[in-house]
């Protein structure tokens, strides 16, 4: 669940970029004059991505969906499962609705999430650049 956390708030995040830069825009007062009733509108493509299972030391869970959560979990947990396609559109929804309001109403959050999981050839270990490294390479090879 904890990896699979960091994709939808990767996504979020790409989101709050651009209200961020939304906002600066609005700042000044020749782009608030031209601008005044345009709406921008983010787009977003969400992918629920599994990886290899393994048991390596250093994560929680082991790279598939709910592989963190025991089956007694019980009420203690944010998040309880399912983190099914709904899971996921909730959370964008929220989003979508969060950044219409604090744009008053001039960003559109459009998203979509795929209905099925897509499951990659590595750990997710693989994916994720060295410490203190500068190669993001091994990000690329995930989105590729």
């Amino acid at each position: 669940m904890k990896k699979n956390f960091w994709v939808l708030i990767f996504l979020i995040g790409m989101g709050s970029l651009a209200a961020q830069s939304f906002s600066k825009q609005a700042a000044t007062l020749p782009g608030l004059l031209n601008n005044a009733a345009k709406t921008d509108t983010l787009k977003v493509l969400a992918v629920m991505v599994e990886f290899q299972e393994d048991k390596y030391d250093a994560t929680t869970g082991t790279g598939k969906f709910g592989s963190h959560y025991t089956k007694t979990y019980g009420d203690t947990i944010l998040d309880p499962l399912p983190h099914d396609a709904n899971y996921f559109s909730d959370h964008l929804l929220f989003a979508k609705n969060y950044y219409k309001k604090v744009s008053k109403g001039k960003l559109d959050l459009v998203y979509k999430v795929l209905p099925q999981v897509v499951t990659v050839s590595k750990y997710m270990r693989d994916y994720s650049p060295g410490y203190n490294s500068n190669d993001l390479s091994p990000l690329g090879y995930f989105a590729q």
